[in-house]
């Protein structure tokens, strides 16, 4: 393998935790340097495949430049493919937080946002991004990306930092921003025919976010964690978790139990949920407490997610959320320090057993934490 760049640290964290200073093991014969071929990007998009993770798109972290190359991790290697991948058919346009997820062998990538151009000669947001809501599948076998043509009149508006998972045949995406707007919506493509659907609820809803986590929790129920909404010219960090029946078409407010151990941010920190147990790696202070303006300071906002810290591994318990209840609550558990540094944006997957982090700073970093 030929070097390109320069080489991303792997961390394998196998040893187990010491449980009086609550933290991983990280012996140096335990660090692999490996040749990188991905640039340096954050609000990337990641899904897990047959032994591999697949690495599309994101935002430069320098110059705001928008990608639309395709990567993969050969998870059994522990090593990235040589290039970017060669696709054929039609190709997304550059863009970042997308949602990427797996339908049996498929890859299904929708929405994103692209900066401008002229992102810092602006003073409108509406003209800094430009949004999109088009469908794509990519096909692992055969290496070939298609567009997927839909009728107008009954899809999702253009939206970022959205979030969707698939149950069944349907792919589920849950709100977002776009411009001045975010969004508390939900709607349902049905995967073989793709078509949308948008579920109309009453009663009580999550507020309008974007850049939150959504986690599957059973056949026909989902969670929604965290995330951030906008107030006017600001944004606010959102610590409310929230279920929902897609069958009954119903949200319910989760009770949260030991929100001292809670992580400062999880907005743009992607959860993972490990059997009854999801996991947030998040930074020990908050970094969204004044809120942002989002006009005048919108770069300042994407400095915010460029900052780099250590990370500490925070545990939300829903194991109580399996039973039926009239009232569901989750339990926040100590959080764990680790020798894992990121900006926010970062990917999170889950692959068998371990969980794959992938995270630009300074050079590409990936983790593999088991």
């Amino acid at each position: 393998m030929a070097l390109i760049d320069h080489n991303v640290p792997v961390y394998y964290t196998y040893k187990p935790l010491d449980s009086q200073r609550r933290s991983w093991q990280r012996p140096p014969s335990n660090i692999v340097r490996l040749t990188n071929t991905v640039r340096n990007r954050y609000k990337d998009s990641a899904c897990y495949y047959k032994d591999s993770v697949y690495i599309f798109g994101g935002i430069s972290m320098s110059d705001q430049t928008a990608f639309n190359d395709l990567h993969r991790f050969d998870l059994r290697n522990r090593c990235w493919s040589n290039s970017t991948l060669i696709t054929k058919g039609t190709k997304p346009l550059p863009r970042g937080s997308a949602s990427m997820v797996r339908h049996d062998y498929r890859l299904i990538l929708f929405g994103g946002y692209c900066p401008s151009t002229h992102h810092l000669a602006h003073n409108d947001f509406s003209e800094l991004y430009r949004f999109y809501n088009d469908l794509f599948v990519y096909d692992p076998l055969t290496s070939t990306w298609t567009e997927i043509k839909i009728t107008p009149c009954n899809i999702p508006q253009e939206r970022a930092s959205h979030s969707a998972v698939v149950i069944g045949h349907s792919m589920i995406i849950f709100g977002g921003i776009s411009k001045r707007t975010s969004f508390n919506d939900v709607w349902i493509l049905d995967l073989r025919t793709f078509t949308w659907q948008q579920l109309k609820i009453d009663g009580i809803t999550p507020c309008p976010r974007g850049g939150h986590s959504q986690i599957v929790v059973d056949e026909k129920r989902i969670a929604i964690i965290g995330g951030q909404k906008r107030l006017g010219e600001h944004f606010e960090s959102l610590t409310d978790i929230w279920l929902l029946d897609i069958v009954q078409q119903r949200w319910q407010k989760i009770k949260v139990i030991n929100e001292n151990w809670m992580a400062p941010d999880i907005w743009y920190h992607p959860a993972v949920k490990i059997n009854n147990i999801v996991v947030i790696f998040s930074n020990l202070i908050s970094t969204l407490s004044a809120g942002v303006n989002a006009v005048n300071n919108t770069f300042n906002f994407d400095v915010t997610l460029n900052s780099i810290s250590n990370l500490h591994m925070f545990i939300l318990d829903f194991s109580n959320l399996q039973n039926e209840k009239v009232t569901f609550e989750v339990t926040w558990r100590q959080p764990i320090a680790l020798p894992v540094t990121s900006n926010k944006a970062h990917c999170s997957v889950l692959c068998r057993s371990e969980i794959f982090l992938f995270s630009s700073s300074n050079e590409e970093t990936l983790y593999i934490i088991s």
